[in-house]
């Protein structure tokens, strides 16, 4: 009986191949493998020709080669390898095996024909199918007959080992035939790897490919949609930049592609006059800090962008190259914010000066009228009681005609102040300023022409004609006395003109002015325009550019447009003449058809002097807590025939009243501190509802007439007043009380 020990080995070889396949199965580890068991086992062949000892391990690796071609074959297939084949083989050796030793030598052979030449075969038909499936290479074709040829030969092998005779030809065989097998296997593998290295790195680079365009559309669509930019460049010092990259939005930004930004072409994006210092500015820039500034830059389409710009110098050659690198940020919106609100507050602080100086100039011309009153009233008793060739007589009249200069220019100051209202009614605007033209005209001095430009068809506004030519006239002569003597032209345009919040953001006039549709009075002229600073305080009160000017020209025209509810703009430059533009709004009735009467140079008086009638007897109450006005006034009623009782203050006026003094009349003054003369008023109507009161001012009848219309106002006498004025008014208040 043959010893167990080549047995054993067989086994113990088997099954260490066997866990070397499993980790590592390509199609040459098991076909290698298989001709390593076929070699082992064709060795002891030759060294054991009676089979007497070694005959157990040929079964075993005969049994053992057939299974590893079969694995090779399927994993040269793409197919799995099953855990079972190889312990299948090993067992059905060892089964052949047992058999043999058990003496049943032919039963063992006709086993190992049973299974040997069959798996071989088989594993030809897979390499065949695989061949033929794919684009293969002439080894992978040549292969599957190679190995259908080894089955013949594996055929032939068994049948010699089970006849028991040494066969030469089957050794010559297998020398011509296990070589180019094995080489066939060894090149179908290897064009078999690099085919599917190939297909597998093809796959990897298109995946990658298609991961590097996403990731170029990404960064693509980052960069033209973002409006940020980074960037490096070098600029020489002939200002010649070279882009080494931009990164962002520089179309976007500057509306220009990055390619016609070099060489010279980023010089276009910097305003004028910073393209000669630019190099400069850059290279007084220390290398390696940060600076972050903003600027300024002009795109493509002609409009101005602001960029926040960050800065930092990388390098500086020699040839005095700069390496600069950098970053940039549009934030045009919040600059022209920034800006608009800068603007808005300027306009704001203007407003606020005005309204400020209106109310001291309000304050300064009551009290003004206060005093002109005393001083002309006096002047008039005086003048009444001199005699016509009375040596201070002529001293008298120009003391009263300084007087009246005085209340003229008190009117404008109220003017200004916004207390001299109007009487306001729609008209057309283009008849007020055509009737004006032969009187501006020979207003103006030598050498000054005058062009008058009326839209047709221009809609009404609601307005007070004497104003509106007061308005006319001052801002023509301001634009003639511009031109400084020297021959010019001055332009009076009126038109229609649809004005959104934009162009009426500046105006001057109320706190806000509504978009809309708006009648526009422009006067333009040649002279010598004025700057930002001297613009913006033209219309203050006592301003003046003129050696003799007092300041109160643009002030009244301020204050009249403003009682109009429209708006003033200025526009100016040295040397470039100047613009001014009052904005009217549109009326909704339509203009009548009156003959309009050019006013004056000098704010025209409101109301007549009538002559008085012979006043009936009476007593009047005259109220005013300034004593040289309730003095004058008493004087003047008492010149006249009446009899008067004085009161201090309002207060004082409702007590006398009350405490049953006989009074027939009231002549009541407005402003008063302790009890204001509406209050007073009330007072008196509530104790006394027959009593005619006339109400003393110094602003104009119309506001009066709006405050006091439905509370059976007797009369109303502005200030500074004549003799002739308040007798009138106190005689028409007896006559019809209420």
């Amino acid at each position: 009986m043959a010893p167990l020990w080549p047995l054993l080995f067989a086994l113990a070889t088997g099954l260490f191949g066997w866990r070397v396949l499993r980790r590592h199965g390509t199609p040459v580890a098991y076909w290698v493998g298989g001709w390593t068991a076929a070699g082992i086992s064709g060795a002891l062949a030759l060294v054991d020709p009676e089979r007497s000892s070694l005959a157990p391990s040929t079964h075993v690796l005969g049994a053992f080669f057939a299974g590893l071609l079969a694995g090779g074959a399927l994993s040269f297939a793409g197919r799995r390898v099953p855990d079972w084949l190889l312990p299948a083989a090993l067992t059905w050796g060892s089964l052949r095996t047992i058999v043999s030793m058990a003496g049943f030598d032919a039963f063992a052979w006709l086993l190992a024909f049973a299974w040997e030449p069959w798996a071989v075969a088989a594993a030809a038909g897979l390499v065949w199918r695989s061949a033929r499936a794919t684009r293969s290479t002439r080894a992978e074709r040549w292969l599957g007959p190679a190995l259908l040829a080894l089955a013949i030969v594996g055929s032939l092998h068994v049948a010699w080992l089970a006849s028991g005779r040494m066969s030469a030809a089957l050794v010559a065989l297998w020398v011509l035939v296990a070589p180019p097998v094995l080489w066939l296997q060894i090149q179908a593998s290897a064009d078999q790897l690099r085919r599917r290295l190939g297909e597998r790195l093809r796959a990897t680079v298109a995946e990658r490919t298609a991961e590097l365009r996403a990731s170029e559309e990404r960064y693509r669509a980052i960069s033209e949609l973002n409006a940020d930019t980074s960037f490096r460049v070098r600029i020489d010092s002939e200002l010649r930049l070279r882009p080494e990259w931009v990164a962002g939005g520089v179309v976007a930004m500057a509306g220009v592609q990055v390619e016609r930004l070099a060489d010279h072409g980023w010089l276009a994006l910097l305003p004028e006059e910073l393209r000669a210092v630019a190099y400069e500015g850059l290279a007084r820039l220390p290398v390696g800090e940060r600076f972050d500034f903003e600027q300024s830059i002009v795109a493509l389409d002609g409009g101005l962008r602001r960029l926040a710009l960050r800065l930092v110098v990388a390098g500086r050659d020699a040839a005095g190259v700069i390496d600069l690198l950098g970053s940039a940020c549009e934030v045009t919106a919040r600059y022209d914010a920034e800006q608009r609100q800068r603007a808005l507050e300027a306009h704001l602080a203007q407003i606020q000066r005005l309204e400020s100086l209106g109310v001291l100039a309000g304050g300064i011309a009551h009290d003004f009228n206060n005093l002109l009153t005393v001083i002309r009233g006096h002047v008039r008793l005086g003048l009444a009681e001199l005699a016509a060739e009375a040596p201070l007589r002529p001293r008298l009249e120009r003391i009263g005609l300084a007087a009246d200069h005085a209340a003229a220019l008190t009117g404008q100051m109220l003017t200004y102040a916004g207390k001299a209202a109007p009487a306001l009614a729609p008209l057309d605007p283009g008849a007020v300023v055509g009737s004006l033209g032969e009187l501006l005209r020979a207003s103006l001095p030598a050498g000054c022409t005058l062009e008058i430009t009326c839209a047709p068809g221009l809609p009404a506004v609601e307005g007070d004609p004497s104003q509106l030519g007061q308005v006319a006239m001052n801002l023509v002569l301001n634009a003639a006395d511009a031109l400084g003597g020297e021959p010019g032209r001055v332009a009076l345009r009126v038109a229609a003109a649809e004005l959104d919040e934009q162009a009426l953001a500046g105006a001057l006039g109320p706190r806000k002015l509504a978009a809309g549709r708006y009648v526009v009075l422009e006067v333009a002229d040649e002279g010598c325009g004025m700057d930002a600073a001297t613009a913006a305080r033209v219309c203050e009160p006592f301003f003046s550019t003129k050696f003799s000017g007092r300041g109160l020209g643009m002030a009244a025209v301020l204050g009249i447009v403003r009682a109009h509810g429209g708006g003033l703009t200025i526009e100016s430059a040295p040397g470039l003449g100047t613009t001014v533009r009052v904005a009217l709004p549109v009326s909704a009735r339509p203009a009548p058809a009156p003959a309009i009467v050019p006013p004056s140079c000098a704010p025209a008086r409101p109301g007549t002097r009538p002559v008085p009638p012979a006043p009936p007897r009476g007593c009047v109450l005259v109220v005013d807590d300034d004593p040289a006005v309730r003095e004058l006034a008493a004087e003047m009623l008492t010149r006249a025939g009446f009899e008067v009782v004085r009161a201090d203050g309002g207060a004082a006026a409702v007590a006398t009243v009350v405490g049953g003094q006989r009074v027939d009349a009231v002549l009541l003054d407005l402003v008063m501190p302790d009890l204001g003369g509406e209050a007073a008023f009330l007072r008196l109507r509530a104790v006394r509802p027959d009593l005619p009161v006339v109400l003393v001012s110094g602003y104009d009848d119309e506001q009066a007439s709006q405050r006091f219309a439905a509370r059976g106002l007797a009369g109303f006498l502005r200030k500074p007043f004549e003799p002739d004025e308040v007798v009138a008014a106190v005689a028409a208040a007896l006559g019809n009380p209420g």
